[in-house]
Parts: C-alpha cells; sequence; structure tokens
C-alpha cells in the first residue's frame, strides 16, 4: 500500500465530496478525511492538518514488518510503550489516559487505540495512536497530537473519519 495520496471526487444524493486515493498494486483504497482538513503525503506516511488550529497534525504510517504484535495483553503493553516513548524529547508528566481494543473497526479489522497526555513547554498535550494489523507483516498508525485544549474536538473527528476507508 502506498500512502501517496491522489484527490478522488465522488457524488452521494446530489453533494460532491472529495476523498484521498491510495493504491496497494492495482487496488484503490479511498479515505475521506475530516471536513476541511489539509494533506499530504508519500508512499509511506499520510500527513493531515486541521484548519485553524494551530500545533495540530494526524499521521497516518504505514509500518512494514517481521511480524505485526497481537492485540493480546503483551501486544498492548508493547504498543502503549511504544505511544509513551514517542512523545517528544523534554515532556513531561506522562500519563497513558486510555487503552482500548477495537474503539473502531476498519474494514472487519480490529484495532487498538492508546491516548496519553503530557506537559511540554508549559502547555498539556493529548496524543492518540490507533492501530491496525492490516496482515501479518504491514501495520497502519493514525496518530493524533494536539494541544489538550482542542484534543477532544480533533479526536473526534479524526476517528469519525476512520470510518470512511474503503478497500483497505
Amino acid at each position: 500500500m502506498l500512502l501517496n495520496p491522489q484527490t478522488g471526487i465522488y457524488e452521494q444524493d446530489g453533494f460532491k465530496f472529495q476523498r484521498i486515493v491510495v493504491y496497494d498494486g492495482p487496488q484503490r483504497i479511498t479515505y475521506s478525511p475530516p471536513t476541511g482538513w489539509h494533506y499530504s503525503g508519500d508512499d509511506n506516511q499520510l500527513k493531515l492538518w486541521p484548519p485553524q488550529t494551530a500545533e495540530a497534525e494526524a499521521l497516518i504510517t504505514r509500518w512494514k514488518m517481521a511480524e505485526v504484535p497481537p492485540f493480546d495483553d503483551e501486544g498492548i503493553k508493547r504498543l502503549t510503550d511504544e505511544v509513551v516513548a514517542s512523545v517528544p524529547q523534554g515532556a513531561r508528566q506522562v500519563k497513558v489516559i486510555s487503552q482500548v481494543k477495537d474503539p473502531v473497526i476498519i474494514e472487519h479489522k480490529s484495532t487498538f487505540l492508546c491516548v496519553v497526555e503530557y506537559e511540554k513547554s508549559g502547555a498539556l498535550w493529548g496524543r492518540s495512536v490507533l492501530f491496525l494489523n492490516r496482515s501479518e507483516t504491514e501495520q497502519l498508525q493514525f496518530q493524533l497530537t494536539s494541544k489538550r485544549v482542542d484534543f477532544e474536538k480533533l479526536e473526534k473527528a479524526f476517528e469519525a473519519s476512520h470510518f470512511s476507508w474503503q478497500n483497505l
């Protein structure tokens, strides 16, 4: 799967909607980001950012690995540790806020969501990472990072957009 996005338009009930089109070989995969969000990408990462919200971004990253961790107790601990380790250098008071298995099912695939909070440069930040094992050797990570004041609203919009994936 290549996350290098192209813009596609589809029509439903007389309304036109914009969506992102990426390819996995000849297979066409589509995704509709939250309304108004901007995006760019390359083969392994799609970057999105909301309008009129400074210091917020979402990343959809494709990881190839020898074996993806299952969403069992050991795998969840490993993924949670990975999220905690991903906060910016110098962050303080890192707290795991929640860990949820299958908050959304995307294209019949199980997911795991980890949400952390931390303090950096005098501000509170939130980060959510949703993991989806696309195959035995490929994982997608859907990460949102923003200041805590904007986090809940942005996270709801980003999570809702996950239901739009087709042919994943």
